[in-house]
């Protein structure tokens, strides 16, 4: 889990740091001093010093956002090689990624064992739609569909928090007809994660990681609709995680919302 979330963070802060030098043209290079009552600038090779208005704050705003985007593109600098000479050094201890280096002779009595274990040990996704796609394992043996959903399970393992993957849920929904009035219908949905309380309610994750693909984030949004009108809300009873090209996928924040909603109740 560690490989991810490193590689989640050197791509963020190399986003972060394109996008800051594409900013620093759009802002004059001045220095700022202070004086008697307010600001003054100079240009650079310049001594002549000019007094800022109150009426020209944009430009105070500007010359301070140039220094200080200055800086943090000096910490990103910084960050990013240590993040890739960590990534270049670090091994995944993946299960996956161990198999695959093991002789060929271990990888097939894996392989053996696997396809005879009992696949009943973990309960494993109820949804039918798009089976293929449960393609990366987790060290419980439990198939799931994203590296972010692996590094859910992962962190619920390692919390002691148990929880069921892709559980059938039944739901009432509204459908409208024409003449405006509706009717109620049951709907089955397949939360991500759910999770049994010490008093027998439940408590649902949601992981949105497709924020960038409108198809994607219009479904997710209309189970939350679906989820909203059946009494399931958060941070009642629902915990939603989200990522996308400007958001990783934050663990950690993950973490401190269980210790804080889940863990006290289990």
């Amino acid at each position: 889990m560690i490989l991810q979330l490193i590689e989640e963070e050197l791509t963020f802060e190399k986003q972060q740091l394109l996008r800051i030098l594409s900013y620093l043209d759009d802002f004059p290079d001045f220095n700022l001093t202070e004086t008697k009552g307010g600001f003054c600038y100079r240009r650079n090779g310049d001594k002549r010093r000019i007094y800022i208005n109150k009426s020209d704050w944009h430009l105070l705003w500007q010359i301070t956002s140039k220094h200080y985007l200055k800086q943090k593109a000096k910490a990103l600098r910084t960050n990013i090689p240590f993040l890739e000479k960590a990534l270049a050094s670090l091994v995944s201890y993946d299960d996956e990624a161990i198999i695959s280096n093991l002789p060929k002779t271990y990888r097939k009595a894996i392989d053996l064992l696997r396809r005879d274990s009992d696949s009943s040990t973990v309960a494993q996704s109820e949804n039918a739609f798009r089976r293929g796609d449960l393609k990366l394992t987790a060290s419980n043996g439990l198939k799931v569909r994203s590296r972010e959903e692996l590094a859910i399970v992962e962190l619920l393992l390692a919390m002691d928090i148990n929880f069921r993957y892709e559980k059938a849920l039944t739901l009432h929904e509204k459908v409208y007809i024409p003449d405006g009035t509706f009717i109620i219908k049951e709907t089955t949905v397949y939360p991500d994660f759910t999770i049994t309380l010490a008093d027998g309610s439940l408590y649902y994750i949601e992981h949105c990681g497709m924020l960038d693909n409108g198809d994607y984030r219009n479904a997710f949004f209309r189970k939350l609709n679906l989820y909203f009108d059946n009494g399931i809300y958060s941070p009642k009873n629902l915990l939603i995680s989200m990522a996308g090209p400007d958001m990783p996928f934050d663990v950690a924040s993950l973490r401190r919302t269980l210790l804080a909603q889940v863990v006290p109740f289990i």
